[in-house]
């Protein structure tokens, strides 16, 4: 799931990016929301972007996690995030 599959939430959208691009991402967020208000895509979407962000970092810049960068052959976060299996994700 991506941002641009989310519909209707941009100011939402825009909020979480700069919240990552500021660096000032909370240890958690809770996505609530009435039935069919896209809470549950706008989490699944904010969830993939921030390991995107985390695996394009250069190797000098910091993580978002606080973790050193992973080589390049370990970066499979996005694909587990898109099966739902990625061990930093609760769902």
């Amino acid at each position: 799931m991506q941002f641009q599959d989310v519909i209707g939430q941009d100011a939402v959208i825009r909020q979480l990016r700069d919240m990552v691009d500021q660096n000032r991402l909370s240890h958690a967020l809770l996505f609530v929301g009435k039935e069919g208000s896209g809470a549950l895509p706008l989490a699944l979407a904010f969830s993939t972007y921030i390991i995107e962000q985390n695996e394009a970092a250069p190797a000098a810049a910091p993580s978002l996690f606080g973790e050193a960068p992973a080589p390049p052959a370990e970066k499979h976060g996005v694909a587990l995030a898109q099966q739902y299996i990625h061990p930093d994700i609760h769902y």
